[in-house]
């Protein structure tokens, strides 16, 4: 074989192996989709879209929408992110807000295409722990899941809010949730932060007692909300097909729509996740909790201000090494969603 034929070939196999550009088949953009395992309301929709109850009840999505999925669920961030950086990727619906503006940074061609999710997680305490007040963590052991991602940040902006430093001021120790609650119950720690479904685990119990949420400490304190997740789009098959990409954009929020009068088909497949050690009643409470965190607004310019300032509060912590320009990392569709 010669060289030039040889290098045309192995570039069709690494296309073929990270899905390159999205195809089309009988009218419809195929799309791949990823999102890593979680309850967000985002990910309770593509469950839903993707559903034989769907199909049941409203027709084919592939008809209605013009687009066909092939979804990927990734257990760890970190695989999924190297999928997106290889380019075989086309749409992210749970990316981080706060990881879009790093990698963007770091070169890799991504954009935001509509908000997600706010944040929900929980500072949690023993059930007979006297602490009642955030403030009254200063100078005790306390438990965080991470010391670079959101329940880090949402942790440390919390306790700015009164005046606390989490590196001078707290005790902190960095602990995957099962060994974050473990220690919470013998005592090591005075307090953590936790995210679902491990707050309602912890809560559900009868062990544990919340203390408060730190994003709603946070809102209060810097009066706009804590942006968690987004739905984010390879920057070349939003230029090459970015009618598939708006179609599956306004997909998942119109079945966002559909959630409440399908709540039971819902729990049930996420109970089927045994990921999550949820039967069908606690997977339903867990779900129903979530959506109450979907951010069903379009990117207004008054959104993406709230972005912005999000985002500078994110650099004067220097969670990312440059600032970020909501309005750059953002696409907005002609006329709206």
């Amino acid at each position: 074989m010669a060289p030039r034929a040889g290098i045309l070939l192995a570039a069709v196999l690494v296309l073929v192996l990270i899905g390159g550009a999205p195809s089309v088949s009988h009218g419809q953009v195929k799309l791949n989709v990823v999102y890593i395992v979680a309850t967000n309301a985002e990910i309770q929709a593509l469950e839903l879209l993707t559903s034989p109850e769907y199909q049941a009840r409203y027709g084919d999505y592939r008809k209605k929408y013009g687009i066909e999925i092939t979804v990927k669920a990734f257990m760890a961030a970190g695989d999924k992110y190297n999928a997106i950086k290889a380019g075989a990727v086309d749409i992210d619906v749970n990316f981080g807000v706060l990881p879009l503006a790093v990698m963007v940074a770091e070169g890799i061609p991504v954009r935001g295409v509509a908000l997600a999710s706010k944040a929900d997680y929980m500072i949690v305490v023993r059930k007979e722990s006297p602490i009642t007040r955030i403030e009254e963590f200063r100078g005790k052991p306390f438990g965080v899941t991470t010391l670079s991602g959101t329940g880090y940040y949402i942790t440390d902006f919390a306790f700015r809010a009164v005046r606390i430093d989490v590196k001078k001021d707290l005790q902190l120790k960095s602990l995957p949730p099962p060994t974050l609650v473990a220690a919470l119950e013998r005592g090591d720690l005075a307090g953590g932060t936790l995210f679902e479904p491990h707050t309602f685990r912890a809560l559900k119990s009868g062990r544990f007692r919340a203390l408060g949420a730190p994003q709603e400490i946070y809102e209060k304190a810097f009066g706009t909300p804590w942006f968690h997740t987004a739905l984010v789009a390879k920057a070349e098959t939003l230029r090459r097909q970015p009618q598939a990409i708006w179609s599956l954009v306004r997909a998942i929020f119109e079945t966002a729509g559909l959630l409440e009068e399908n709540a039971e088909a819902v729990a049930k497949r996420f109970a089927s996740n045994k990921q999550f050690r949820l039967d069908e009643a606690m997977a339903r409470e867990v779900l129903q909790a979530q959506r109450r965190n979907w951010i069903n607004q379009p990117l207004t310019s008054e959104m993406l201000g709230k972005v912005q300032t999000f985002y500078d509060r994110m650099y004067e912590v220097r969670a990312m090494d440059k600032p970020a320009k909501a309005v750059e990392l953002f696409a907005v569709p002609e006329g709206g969603r």
